[in-house]
This record gives structure tokens, sequence and C-alpha cells, in this order.
């Protein structure tokens, strides 16, 4: 009898053990199940596109106006470093268009980028079109810099003498026992887009992945990864019908995902989100896929949490992106009450920012490394491009305008685009005769608008040209209209709709006349493409739709360095 007393009290003292120790992990018991489930931390970033300093954004709170700086990669760099201290499994993806766009890309060809997301510990990066715009020469330097790999199922390089074995479908990295498999995808449009020459070839994505994804379970790992830069449209796609895929991570349509709807009112930072995150897809057999992407330049930090069951498939997860924001600018003084009330919504509410968006400190060691490279670019800057043989002012026939406008229906070409619209408002200072310098271009066009491609109908295309001699004559402008490859006349006096009238557009046989039903392929800055100025029109037009990525900028700097014996003298626009 005593020792079964003994027994029982020990098994009893045993079982009080137990029910403690499941108290501490979480208040609850502990089934088989949960305690063979692996969690996983996907941090994410795409179309970078060279942004490493930060982006500053105006808005509007409580009637006056505020700056952020949103991005920028040494804060990218502690937010990273915060979230790895927080979870135990993290993986750094990079969704493709790492380079070309800004003055580092200019003057460092992408070197600077690597050498940054080495010190940051990125795990992995797809290739963009853009990482190919300056032939694969140039491609091949970014990956033999790289300390982490650059993965692409449908890229075959194997042709190309600079890049042959270095690409490779996927990567796997093991936690504690468990695999994980990232496969990366390149969108296959990327020969017509960028400049890879006739040796790369670019497969159809979803064979490639399926292929890959079938090697890969054939080595017994469940648990795999699409990092593509396809755009979110065709990630869904994929989602939806090719099996074994668990995530995708995105990029290339530059789309800001989560729950922020809400926040595009008439004060506050708008974001304007293109759908859920994660979105939830139900693949082949009614697998679970979640689909993320991480907006642009930086600014986003994608950060998804998901739980893996036994048989490696999804079976929780939590998003939690951020913006990631520096310095707030102070508002424009007021005196008295107002400026106390002003001072409060700055501290106390945030200036009218929206949740998602998180202030994070400069990381030193990454701000230290990028300032190797921001000093040379004070120099840089006044790099001479062309000499200009006179003035180019915004007032004249032909000026900076105008030569906008040629320089993305020059570098456009290969999209078969026919003219180009430049707001006037996007061009900020005239060209003076002399030598026109990097910073010149970069003081004319500071906003950092990238050239986007749609089509038009002819009917649209005139409704556009009306829309935006509206938004001039509302403001007290002059009826000026950027352009290169077309001509009209405006009559700025009559009626909406009968403004402009002898609309032409230049053919292989000179101008011809713009029919009204007939499709024109034009190519406009990202800001008219988005419905400013009052371009509706543009905004939803519901034809080919394509952002190029290239920065208007970057372009014009290109556009001049093509000018023969390096002068500008041009004396008409096309």
């Amino acid at each position: 009898m005593i020792r079964k007393s003994k027994k029982v009290r020990f098994i009893g003292r045993r079982v009080l053990l137990l029910l403690l120790f499941a108290c501490l992990i979480g208040g609850r018991g502990v089934s088989a199940a949960e305690a063979s489930e692996f969690a996983l931390t996907v941090l994410h970033i795409n179309d970078t596109h060279s942004h490493l300093d930060p982006t500053r954004v105006s808005y509007t709170c409580g009637h006056y106006d505020y700056k952020a700086d949103l991005g920028g990669i040494s804060r990218l760099g502690t937010a990273v470093g915060e979230m790895r201290r927080q979870e135990p499994h993290i993986l750094f993806l990079h969704g493709g268009d790492m380079v070309q766009g800004t003055l580092y890309f200019t003057k460092y060809r992408g070197q600077a980028d690597v050498d940054l997301f080495n010190a940051m510990g990125l795990d992995a990066a797809t290739l963009g079109n853009h990482d190919f715009d300056q032939g694969t020469g140039l491609t091949a330097s970014l990956v033999d810099t790289a300390k982490f790999p650059f993965i692409s199922a449908n890229v075959d390089a194997s042709r190309d003498p600079s890049l042959a074995g270095k690409i490779k479908p996927y990567f796997i990295k093991s936690f504690a026992g468990e695999r994980v498999a990232v496969i990366g995808a390149t969108t296959p449009y990327t020969a017509h887009l960028s400049r890879p020459g006739g040796r790369v070839s670019f497969g159809e994505v979803a064979p490639k992945v399926a292929a890959a994804v079938r090697e890969l379970q054939r080595q017994g790992i469940d648990k795999i990864i699409l990092l593509s830069h396809i755009g979110y449209e065709e990630d869904l796609r994929l989602a939806r019908t090719v099996p074994g895929i668990d995530v995708i991570v995105g990029g290339h349509s530059h789309t800001l995902l989560g729950g922020h709807r809400d926040t595009c009112r008439s004060d506050g930072l708008c974001l304007n989100s293109g759908g859920d995150y994660p979105t939830v897809v139900s693949g082949p057999a009614g697998k679970t896929v979640l689909v993320v992407q991480a907006w642009e330049w930086g600014k986003y930090l994608g950060n998804l949490k998901i739980a893996f069951d036994e048989r490696g498939e999804v079976k929780s997860w939590q998003g939690n992106p951020v913006v990631v924001a520096g310095d707030l600018s102070s508002p424009v003084k007021k005196s008295g009450k107002q400026a106390e009330a002003l001072w409060a919504i700055g501290n106390n509410g945030k200036a009218c920012l929206p949740p998602v968006v998180k202030q994070y400190d400069r990381d030193p060691e990454i701000e230290e490394r990028l300032a190797l490279y921001a000093k040379p670019l004070d120099a840089f800057q006044h790099t001479r491009i062309v000499t200009a043989v006179r003035d180019y002012r915004r007032g004249d026939r032909v000026g900076p305008g105008q030569l906008v406008a040629a320089s993305m229906l020059w570098k456009t070409r290969h999209l078969k685009t026919q003219a180009a619209l430049q707001n006037a408002g996007g061009v900020r200072c005239d060209i003076p005769a002399g030598d026109v310098t990097i910073r010149t271009v970069y003081e004319m066009l500071p906003f950092a608008n990238t050239v986007y491609v749609l089509d038009l109908t002819g009917r649209q295309l005139r409704r556009t040209l009306e829309e935006m001699i509206r938004g001039q004559i509302a403001t007290g402008r002059p009826s000026k209209l950027y352009t290169a490859g077309l001509k009209f006349h405006i009559h700025r006096q009559a009626p909406f709709g009968k403004r402009v009238t002898n609309l032409r557009i230049k053919k292989s046989k000179g101008y011809e006349r713009v029919e009204p039903a007939d499709l024109y392929r034009i190519a406009v800055q990202n800001y008219l493409a988005g419905g400013g100025d009052g371009c509706r029109t543009l905004r939803w037009a519901g034809h080919y739709r394509y952002d190029t990525g290239f920065v208007d900028a970057e372009v014009f700097v290109e556009y001049l360095k093509q000018m023969p014996g390096g002068v500008l003298d041009i004396a008409a626009i096309p």
C-alpha cells in the first residue's frame, strides 16, 4: 500500500510538471501535429531599381503639408535586422529589377546595390527584365559579385559565354533539418523589354516552374516558394494552375498589397492597395497558396510568417508588412493655437500616417558603406553629357519638354511606340547654352517618373490631349503640350472636346490623320498614366499597359549621349 501510494504521488507530480510546461509555452496543451509544425518568416522586397537613398513623399495632414522619407537602404537594413532578432527562421528575398533607375546605377553599374545587399545578408534574388538592360556582361558582373544566388528556372543562358552556368533554377536552404526550396522565374517578355542579346532565351514560366517543382519533390522537399518577376496577375494565375507551390513572392508589377484601401482619404499618406497581403489562392487540388508582393524602391518590406504542417503544406499564416519610414519634415509653422494643434498631430497622431508605416533609424554600418558610394556622386553630377549650342527654354517651340518627349519615344522604339506625351509640370527648368551636366538633367526631371507605354484609340488620344489642355486652362497656364510624333492645332477659346484639331501621327511615309477607332501605341510617364494632370482617359485605358521602369532622367541622359559629336543641336522635334 505504501509503495503504491508513492507511485501515485510520483505520477501525479509528473503530470503536474507537464501541465505547467504546457502553460509556459502557451497556456494550453501541444498536440503531436502542432509539435511537428515548422514556422518560417519570409522577408521580401522587389523592384528596388537602385533606389538606395530614401524617397521623399508629400501629403496633407490637417490641411497642412508634410514630407516623409520612405525606404532607403540603411533604414531597410535596420528593419531587416530587427525582424531577424525576433524570428529564428528567416528568408530574405528580392523579387527582381534590383538595378537601373538612379545615379547609383549610372555610375556604379549595380555594384553598389549588390555590395549593400551582401552586407544585409540577402538570401536570394530572381532576375528581372531590367537586370539585363545593359547586356549580359553587366548581368554576369552582378552575379559574380553577389554572395547570394540569382535564380530563374526559365532563363537559359547556356549559349552566352558570360552567363553560362551561373543562373540556377532554384536554391535550397536548411533550417534545423527542415529544407525550403526557392524557385526563380523571370518574365518571358524580357527579350522584348530589355537587352539580353540573342544568346539568352526566356521560356514560358509555368512549364519550367512545374518541372523544377517535380525535381524538388523527388528530392523529398515539400516546402516550395516561387520567387517571381512576372507581375501580380500572372502570379495569381500560376498559383491556381501549377501544383506544388506553397508561396509566391512576386515583383514586376510594383503592386502594393495590404489592408490599406481606407487610407486614401482627404488627409494622410495615401497607400492604394492592389489586394490582400497575403492574397490567398486555392491552388490545384484545393491546396492553399499565398501570394505576396512589396510595392517598389525598398519603401515596403514584406513580412510573411507561415506555419507548415508535417506534410509541408501551409496550415496558417500571418502577414505583417511595413512601410519603412524615416524622418518627417516639420510642416509650415503657424502661430498660436494652430501651431500647437499641428504639433500635436505630428507627434502624437503620427502625422496622419496609417498603422502600417513604421519609423526606423539608419543602420550605422549600412549607412557608412552607402556613404562610400554617395560621396563621389557629388563630383559625378558635374559630369558633362553634351554641349548645347543654344538655350532650350520651356516656352520655346523646341524646348526641354519636347526633347524629353522625344527621348521617351526613342527609348521605347523597340516596343513599337508611335508618339510620346510629357506634361509641362514635370519639366522644372530650362537647358542653358553650354555644357549640359548630369546635375542639369536631374534638376530638370527631379521626380523619378518612369516611362509608361500604353495603347490608345484615336478617340482616347484626342481626349487625352483635351484633358491636358483643360488642366492648363484651369490653372491659368499657357496651352503648351510637350509631344513627339504628333502634330495638331490648339484652339484655346473653343469648348472642351473641340480644342484639338487636325491631329496627325507620324508614320513611315509622313504624318497621317489619327483615326478615332484605330489603336496607337503611346509613351507617357507614369504620373500621367495614373491619371495625373486630370488625364482620366489614360488612367482607365484598358488596352495594353506597361510600366517600363525606365526613369525619365536616366532615359534623357542616354538620349543626349547619342547626340552626334556630343552636341545638342535640334531645331525640330519629329
